[in-house]
């Protein structure tokens, strides 16, 4: 018997939660790529578990550490601890970029080293990363083949986002003397930007900025409509842009959003801005619009039309100002509104879409381990 471990450091998803589809199915994404992945195993061959669970096992003698195959969450202390007790290190996967998670980027070549295979964006600044033949570009599982649901709904003629403020602390003016956290938490900001070139150069290319700037746009122009965390202080911006912040949440900030698809079902047009724009970096963003039948109005990847076509969404860098972009969406017909809709839709019904989907993960990662093994 084979034993598959799926790691993570989450504590809600232990005790093998996420086997369970009514329990994976609570958490806003749903990790249900294991439930999935549970389904396509062959059980007289294999068996799925979380890791904690599975140290457990090794703990009480029932099972031998080398028969089992680690699927680890970035830098998952679980999944340390299991190869430390001598699990294979078969498979990682990385779903943030450098910005946030600049460690593992940079020790980018020692998973190479250590790891059968890896599922990460494409490291940046260093060629040679990109010849290992064991790296997938990660796709973000992003939603349930069996769950979609085209039906048409009511909508605004708005525009939403959906997005946690999560400008760095980069900015001299965000320190708070009163509270000397935020100095440690600016000198160390500083620290990483010296010492770690994927950080440095994600930062360069970070999109935090243009997204706050469009985002008190749009508000000024009264069409957005802003959900998520960490808008409600000033303090998480810098000096210069407290006053819009201040103005945006007295107008347009509706607090944080419980159910992301169905808040994107009330709005025709949603805002899609990547946290740093590099080729290959398409998050979840896009793909969530198209599961709701909203448009996306999208800003990262210079390259993403090459992956997501480009009659399904409406890309900011085509227009030479926001002013043009708010004139385009004014001026689009329903029958335009519409087409672009549809577009959404049956990319996600094409074979081509079926990789971002939990299904299609879950048979992706079930191939490599048939292969391993």
């Amino acid at each position: 018997m084979i034993y598959i471990a799926y790691c993570s450091d989450e504590s809600k998803f232990h005790n093998d939660s996420l086997l369970s589809y009514e329990i994976a199915s609570k958490f806003n994404p749903k990790p249900l790529t294991f439930y999935y992945l549970n389904k396509l195993i062959d059980k007289k061959l294999f068996c799925i578990h979380s890791g904690d669970v599975l140290i457990r096992k090794i703990l009480s003698g029932s099972i031998n550490p080398k028969d089992i195959l680690l699927l680890q969450d970035i830098n998952s202390k679980l999944g340390l601890k299991l190869l430390k007790l001598g699990a294979k290190s078969f498979y990682i996967n990385c779903f943030e970029s450098p910005l946030y998670a600049h460690k593992f980027y940079e020790n980018y070549n020692n998973y190479v080293n250590n790891f059968t295979f890896i599922d990460c964006y494409k490291p940046i600044l260093d060629t040679k990363q990109l010849k290992s033949n064991n790296r997938n570009h990660v796709i973000f599982p992003s939603y349930d083949v069996g769950e979609l649901n085209h039906s048409n709904s009511i909508r605004k003629r708005s525009i939403v986002a959906i997005a946690s403020n999560k400008f760095l602390p980069f900015d001299f003016s965000m320190i708070n003397l009163k509270k000397p956290r935020t100095v440690l938490k600016y000198i160390f900001e500083i620290y990483k930007y010296v010492r770690y070139k994927q950080y440095r150069f994600a930062i360069m290319n970070s999109l935090n900025k243009l997204r706050l700037e469009l985002l008190f746009f749009l508000s000024k122009n009264s069409i957005l409509f802003l959900y998520g965390d960490g808008w409600s202080s000033i303090y998480n911006v810098p000096r210069k842009y407290r006053h819009d912040l201040t103005l945006l949440n007295s107008t347009s900030y509706f607090g944080v959003c419980n159910n992301k698809i169905e808040v994107l079902r009330e709005h025709y047009f949603a805002l899609c801005i990547e946290n740093v724009r590099w080729p290959g970096y398409v998050t979840e963003k896009i793909i969530d619009c198209f599961v709701a039948g909203t448009i996306p109005i999208y800003y990262g990847a210079p390259d993403v039309k090459n992956i997501i076509p480009s009659n399904a969404f409406i890309d900011l860098a085509d227009f030479a100002s926001w002013n043009d972009l708010l004139m385009h969406i004014n001026n689009l017909s329903l029958d335009q509104i519409s087409s672009i809709q549809r577009a959404g839709l049956n990319f996600l019904s094409s074979p081509q879409s079926v990789k971002y989907s939990y299904q299609g993960t879950a048979q992706f990662i079930h191939k490599k381990i048939l292969e391993f093994t």
